[in-house]
């Protein structure tokens, strides 16, 4: 590309480029507290949010305080302080920090939209209680594949009427508590043989069977209007030969433009071997955004995210369409962060908030079972902690 005329440049400084490329950005960091130049960084508006995993959380106390302050850094800016905490094998926040342990949502699911609500309210109380403010879950892949070595139990079921309604029904109960949710991993990651996590999977399913089974959920969710969506790393040969999360007919003529989707595009992690095998991070970054994506991931260490943001800036500096791309995808992440903490202080407003305060104080003090017990009712009554209205 040639030279820009002065006129055709970006009208932001070099400062709000920088806040512009980490806003779409959330990382991850080693280690259980925040050193100063990561505190730095948040309170100048250069990252969107911190993804937290179990090598970040020691115990109740500790973890509060880490999710306290980065938000106190963050100030009144809008700042995901986000996790994965599925059930089953994906809990970061567990029984080792005094949480509840709850079941593989297949498990759930087995037993009724009761237990799927239960289990999800659960969760969302005690990260509520942390200071998390978005989940990534819940999984809408159908287990079509029992071979499928990374989906599994994680899935609700091998049938989309069913992973439908339990994926509304755990999002819905996570929402009611101002609990962010992402549905994943679009458009379907049930019926790889790969783990994207180690290589890129491919599927041929053509477009009469994606809609016949992998893309239910997802049509369901967006008609019930899911804040997010995750994109896959896998690549759908009958929809384009780039993997989802690099596609921008994947993400923007089927997600958006046709199943009609208005809320955030979240990337799964870059750093995953599904992209980072074939593409450096930083530019596999740029792609993405430029495909439709508009938060993006990389889990690893600080050293890699902030040199997706400088690769992030240096297209802003080159491109104005660049920065507009930017512009967009903040302007939506506000209104989603506006929206849920809209629905968050709604609950804080209702009697219920008081005996889920009650609950935080103890999961700072001792490991309690008050939930375990409402795991294991035969109706969604829920526990003390969380009581319906």
């Amino acid at each position: 590309m040639g030279q820009m005329d002065r006129d055709s440049m970006p009208s932001f400084s070099p400062h709000s480029l920088e806040q512009l490329a980490g806003r779409v950005l959330i990382g991850g960091f080693g280690g259980t507290s925040l050193d100063d130049e990561l505190l730095s960084q948040i309170a100048m508006g250069q990252l969107g949010g911190l993804i937290l995993f179990s090598r970040n959380l020691e115990n109740p106390r500790q973890s509060k305080h880490l999710c306290e302050t980065a938000l106190a850094a963050a100030g009144e800016k809008p700042f995901w302080l986000a996790v994965d905490q599925e059930g089953g094998r994906v809990q970061r926040v567990n029984h080792r920090i005094g949480a509840s342990s709850v079941p593989p949502m297949a498990q759930c699911a087995q037993e009724g939209e009761w237990k799927v609500r239960a289990a999800s309210r659960v969760m969302a109380c005690e990260l509520s209680a942390l200071g998390f403010n978005l989940n990534f879950a819940p999984v809408l892949d159908v287990h079509s594949r029992a071979e499928n070595p990374v989906i599994g139990e994680r899935a609700f079921s091998n049938e989309p009427s069913v992973v439908a309604q339990m994926g509304l029904a755990f999002a819905e109960e996570h929402l009611r508590l101002g609990m962010g949710v992402c549905g994943k991993h679009f458009p379907g990651h049930g019926d790889t043989l790969q783990d994207s996590h180690l290589s890129l999977p491919y599927l041929s399913h053509s477009r009469e069977r994606l809609d016949a089974l992998e893309l239910q959920p997802f049509r369901a969710a967006i008609a019930a209007g899911f804040p997010m969506m995750m994109s896959a790393h896998i690549v759908m040969q009958s929809l384009d030969e780039k993997p989802a999360t690099l596609s921008a007919r994947i993400l923007r003529e089927l997600l958006r433009e046709e199943l009609g989707f208005e809320g955030v595009v979240v990337s799964d992690d870059l750093e995953m071997k599904g992209i980072s095998a074939h593409w450096p991070v930083e530019e596999a970054a740029v792609m993405a955004l430029e495909a439709g994506v508009d938060l993006l991931l990389v889990c690893g260490e600080q050293q890699l995210w902030r040199k997706v943001q400088q690769r992030l800036v240096q297209e802003g500096e080159r491109r104005s369409r660049f920065v507009d791309r930017l512009l967009e995808a903040t302007q939506r992440l506000d209104a989603c962060y506006a929206q849920l903490t809209e629905q968050r202080a709604s609950w804080i407003a209702k009697a219920e908030h008081r005996a889920t305060s009650r609950h935080a104080d103890t999961l700072l003090r001792v490991s309690h079972t008050a939930h375990a017990d409402a795991l294991s009712r035969s109706e969604a009554r829920g526990c003390e902690w969380c009581a319906k209205d």
